[in-house]
């Protein structure tokens, strides 16, 4: 009496294993970048709010306290903070970081960038380095125009009125 014995050495995957496991992380793969799509805007919304009710802030503090204050905005490093100057003169001024914990360096979203700041007085629009923008013991604000920029291109335009320190805020690159 003989036996078969047949052994099956399968080792591998079949096709619609592998169809399925591809189908599987597609659709994980789309959820995923939808809801990346879908927080964006609310960043971007969400600090610009964040940087005018800092704007508005400055302004009444600059007021409050007597003091010249400037929201420093490094363009390259996308990080803004605030400086409080030493000094009663205008030609006399010098600047220092503040040590108030709402005024400490901080990072715009990484999903978010400063596109450029625009200087009024100066004629002058940044998009590399430092820009500063003073708000005056006096009850005053630099005119300046802050542009950010999201991952899918959506331009917001932050618009500083000077004699107010309110911030229009607009959608788009104005």
């Amino acid at each position: 009496m003989t036996s078969k014995c047949t052994v099956n050495n399968n080792k591998g995957f079949t096709i619609l294993e592998l169809l399925i496991v591809a189908g599987l992380m597609l659709v994980i793969t789309y959820f995923g970048l939808n809801m990346v799509r879908k927080k964006t805007p609310y960043l971007i919304k969400s600090e610009s709010r964040k940087l005018v009710g800092l704007i508005q802030h400055l302004y009444n503090q600059a007021i409050l306290t007597n003091q010249t204050l400037r929201l420093a905005i490094d363009l390259d490093k996308e990080t803004l903070w605030v400086e409080q100057a030493q000094g009663s003169q205008l030609s006399e001024l010098k600047f220092s970081q503040s040590q108030k914990s709402a005024y400490r360096k901080k990072k715009l979203a990484r999903e978010l960038k400063f596109k450029d700041v625009f200087l009024v007085p100066l004629n002058k629009k940044l998009d590399t380095g430092v820009a500063y923008i003073h708000f005056f013991q006096h009850g005053q604000a630099e005119d300046a125009i802050i542009h950010l920029i999201d991952l899918q291109n959506v331009n917001y335009t932050l618009k500083i009125a000077p004699l107010t320190g309110e911030t229009e805020v607009h959608v788009g690159y104005h």
